[in-house]
């Protein structure tokens, strides 16, 4: 398990994997981790055919598998984002717990030329990833992001960015 500032620093070192599931309280900053990989890993030109969203709520797993096995257009890499999946929640009917066990088996069959991301947020901030054994199963297959909300230095340097983005600046005082 990691959070955003490993995968930041292993995105600059292009080291991108194959598939990500991200997790924690704040949608927005579980958006800018995907957005990270989107960024190096598909063409700017090409986003709109090697970029797909899935909703997580009514996704089949025919959906996810089609998505994942059509290759790429005009580029090397494709990304296929499942959003709010709600088969990665800990307690889940055996229709959702069936769906989760096909893609925990496809995780291990994924073709090279495809980034999965599938993201689930949490319901409570005293939730974790240690706490829910199916994102412990999908350790072994894949790379968990967990996205805290920022604390202080974080924090600061997010601002800061934000300053420096809209062309102002910004001290300690």
């Amino acid at each position: 398990m990691i959070d955003l500032e490993v995968l930041e620093k292993e995105i600059k070192l292009g080291k991108i994997e194959n598939s990500y599931v991200f997790c924690g309280l704040d949608e927005e900053l579980i958006k800018e981790g995907i957005e990270l990989i989107v960024k190096s890993s598909v063409d700017e030109s090409m986003i709109d055919l090697n970029y797909i969203k899935l909703d997580g709520v009514n996704v089949t797993f025919d959906d996810i598998l089609n998505a994942c096995e059509t290759m790429p257009f005009f580029g090397d890499k494709k990304v296929v984002l499942v959003y709010r999946a709600e088969f990665l929640k800990d307690k889940t009917d055996a229709s959702l717990t069936k769906f989760y066990k096909e893609v925990e088996k496809y995780l291990k069959d994924l073709p090279r030329h495809t980034t999965l991301i599938m993201y689930n947020l949490f319901n409570d901030k005293r939730d974790t990833p240690k706490k829910h054994s199916k994102l412990k199963n999908l350790e072994k297959v894949t790379k968990i992001v967990y996205c805290d909300k920022l604390k202080k230095d974080k924090y600061y340097k997010k601002i800061e960015d934000i300053f420096k983005e809209k062309g102002k600046e910004i001290g300690k005082v």
